[in-house]
């Protein structure tokens, strides 16, 4: 995230430029700060690893969750939505990598794979 926040502020090039133009960056920094302060970076204050809670997130008892996904489906409807990302460590994986959505249909699978393939053609950390 921090490479990210960087890269966007970087006024003089013109990529970046091209990409503010073209889209608007909306970024949650973190959404588990209660369970963070208290250091535990999955779980928050009630042990809930949040990652789990997407599909139906309660709104008492995962708020952050729920209102990224109340915002998601609004952005998504007003087709304003063209790329999410939750960005954090992984408690066992090590290195640069990214899951995403499993899909039987070849031309929505080949648009799914498009940002990572883009990521690994332009950082060399990262391995399609």
């Amino acid at each position: 995230m921090h490479g990210i926040l960087e890269y966007l502020q970087r006024l003089e090039d013109a990529q970046v430029i091209r990409l503010l133009d073209q889209f608007v960056f909306k970024i949650v920094p973190i959404i588990n700060p209660d369970g963070v302060s208290r250091g535990h970076y999955r779980l928050d204050s009630l042990g809930q690893n949040l990652n789990r809670f997407y599909q139906e997130p309660d709104p008492l008892k995962q708020p952050t969750v729920y209102a990224i996904v109340q915002y998601i489906k609004y952005l998504h409807s007003e087709q304003r939505l063209k790329l999410y990302m939750d960005l954090h460590a992984h408690a066992r994986k090590e290195g640069c990598f990214i899951y995403g959505n499993h899909s039987e249909d070849l031309i929505e699978k080949a648009q799914q794979m498009l940002y990572p393939k883009l990521i690994s053609l332009n950082c060399r950390n990262f391995d399609f």
